[in-house]
């Protein structure tokens, strides 16, 4: 049995674009005529992970679930979706907690936010399962933009390498944000207090108490916002 997992958080609103997902999930939008989710879909793909893939829903499911079911038919038909429908969210953070308390098969489970486009990222993902650091949690950070001063804050606490995960620390200042993605050690998680918030528990929450590491990513590219996409859509190249 695989004790890995794959977690695809992809169940917002797309609040802050509501001109592009008044209709559409914000996973779906089209980026160079293909969904944005697919993207993502593909580099699990080419990263030769054959585990269960795990995808919260909640905003217009129904037109996530033919989107996902078009991707297996289409696309890759062993790809192992599974879909975690959330009538109410749990947020980021309760969406794993209660994954890794409920699959206790699981050691290791890699997390993605899905308003967020990966390129070249499957090199990556293959890297992460084989990583042998002490830390609880690592996260791939960018450096912080003006736009970004609200956004959680890390700092690294030794000198920043390109290729290895180096030790962080959550703190609201800091000069880096985290870019979408990230990998556990179940157990770690598991081992947490019940959240305070049974819904909308951000990840932070679950953070915060871990030993943490980080790495800069370039590999990621935010789509959080209507400008982020819009400045997306006006790229001839993705790379």
């Amino acid at each position: 049995m695989d004790d890995r997992a794959i977690l695809i958080l992809a169940a917002g609103y797309g609040k802050r674009m509501q001109e592009y997902t008044a209709n559409t999930p914000k996973p779906l939008l089209p980026i160079q005529q293909k969904p944005m989710l697919y993207y993502l879909l593909d580099e699990i793909s080419d990263a030769d992970y054959t585990g269960n893939v795990y995808i919260n829903l909640h905003y217009l499911p129904k037109k996530m679930e033919a989107a996902l079911q078009s991707y297996r038919k289409q696309i890759n038909p062993a790809f192992k979706i599974k879909t975690l429908y959330e009538k109410k969210m749990y947020g980021a953070g309760g969406t794993l907690f209660r994954l890794c308390k409920e699959k206790r098969e699981i050691k290791k489970v890699m997390l993605f936010s899905a308003d967020a486009l990966y390129t070249n990222f499957c090199k990556e993902i293959q890297k992460a399962w084989q990583w042998k650091g002490d830390a609880d949690a690592y996260l791939a950070l960018k450096k912080k933009e003006k736009r970004h001063t609200s956004a959680p804050g890390f700092s690294f606490l030794h000198e920043v390498t390109k290729k290895e995960y180096s030790p962080i620390q959550y703190i609201r200042g800091g000069n880096y944000y985290y870019a979408g993605f990230s990998f556990f050690h179940a157990d770690s998680v598991r081992q947490l207090p019940q959240p305070k918030k049974e819904y909308d528990c951000d990840l932070i929450e679950i953070l915060k108490p871990l030993k943490l590491a980080g790495k800069i990513t370039t590999n990621i590219i935010s789509v959080g916002t209507k400008q982020e996409y819009e400045n997306l859509l006006k790229k001839e190249s993705l790379l």
